[in-house]
């Protein structure tokens, strides 16, 4: 009986490992693309036929390239050719079986880097610089959401920052998410059923990896959500939150008194932000409350910080002079 029992339990265990090698022996292994210095960067989504797709980068000539299988044999198309492009591809597939790829352009005579972002949505190719100026657009991943919005993680390789962009608002809208240290580095990004955005990355400065995610529900230190202002004008997107978020990105998260500022915010501002949220008369006096700061805000972006203060001493120093006009002459 038991001379039965271990041959029966060594028929099983020979069983399984036959199983496990006929599995692993079903890999199929080709070669999609030979001409050239070819294949660096790809990146592959599978559409609702099943069928792959790839995008990737020609080493020879510096472009994007693309392969998709029709069912019968892999096609093969160059997909942007304008310059140095198809830097660190990234692909994604939309609910229309859409392709969207994120990749970097290397300007040479500038010595720096562009997010550059290519569709067929439209029936044919077009492309477009998302994001650019300095080192921008290191380490692309794009991602679609429920209602074919793209979101897109990268890096900025100027300020070594973690960047985040998205056309959810119909135009593209991109703000810093991590600025702590030398972080952002090989992001990925994800998207849930919320729609809210989650990314991981490599924050170089404490060789550790990161993770962050957008939504309500956000309570890290990086700032990414705008809480007050997003309950008061109803959208992150909203043109006023966008300015707010463009005025702390550019000047609050780069400075040690900023940063703390916007700890502190965001330490407190969540249930703020909630009760804002459930009354509408509160929400159209906050909203016109923030009017003045937005508009300070967008003074500074558009003229500079010092640029400003010297037009509000100047804009005081005519107000208290015009006051001091009427008393002396009882105007």
């Amino acid at each position: 009986m038991i001379c039965l029992m271990a041959f029966g339990s060594f028929l099983i265990m020979m069983s399984l490992v036959s199983h496990n090698a006929e599995a692993v022996s079903e890999w199929s292994i080709e070669t999609v693309d030979s001409d050239g210095s070819i294949g660096l960067y790809s990146s592959i989504a599978i559409d609702s036929n099943n069928h792959p797709r790839i995008s990737y980068f020609d080493d020879t000539n510096d472009d994007l390239k693309f392969a998709y299988w029709n069912g019968l044999s892999w096609q093969i198309e160059t997909v942007d050719s304008d310059g140095s492009v198809g830097w660190f591809s990234s692909i994604a597939i939309d609910s229309s079986d859409n392709v969207h790829i994120s990749h970097g352009k290397f300007n040479e005579l500038k010595a720096d880097w562009n997010l550059k972002y290519t569709t067929n949505a439209s029936g044919k190719w077009a492309m477009e610089t998302v994001d650019s100026g300095g080192s921008i657009g290191w380490f692309p991943s794009i991602a679609i959401d429920s209602s074919d919005n793209v979101h897109i993680s990268y890096s900025d390789g100027d300020n070594e920052d973690l960047k985040y962009t998205t056309d959810a608002s119909g135009e593209w809208v991109a703000e810093t998410v991590d600025s702590d240290g030398s972080v952002g580095w090989f992001p990925s990004i994800a998207i849930d059923s919320n729609n809210h955005p989650h990314i991981s990355y490599f924050d170089d400065t404490n060789d550790s990896l990161k993770y962050v995610k957008a939504g309500p529900e956000t309570d890290d230190d990086t700032g990414w959500t705008c809480f007050i202002a997003t309950a008061a004008f109803g959208s992150s997107m909203e043109p006023h939150v966008k300015i707010l978020r463009d005025f702390r990105d550019r000047f609050l998260l780069h400075n040690s008194v900023g940063k703390g500022f916007m700890r502190l915010y965001y330490t407190y501002s969540p249930p703020m932000a909630d009760f804002i949220t459930e009354h509408d008369s509160l929400r159209a006096v906050v909203s016109v409350s923030l009017l003045p700061v937005v508009g300070v805000s967008w003074v500074v972006l558009k003229i500079g910080p010092a640029s400003t203060m010297a037009l509000m001493l100047l804009l005081i120093s005519g107000f208290i002079g015009f006051v001091r006009f009427r008393r002396k002459y009882k105007i």
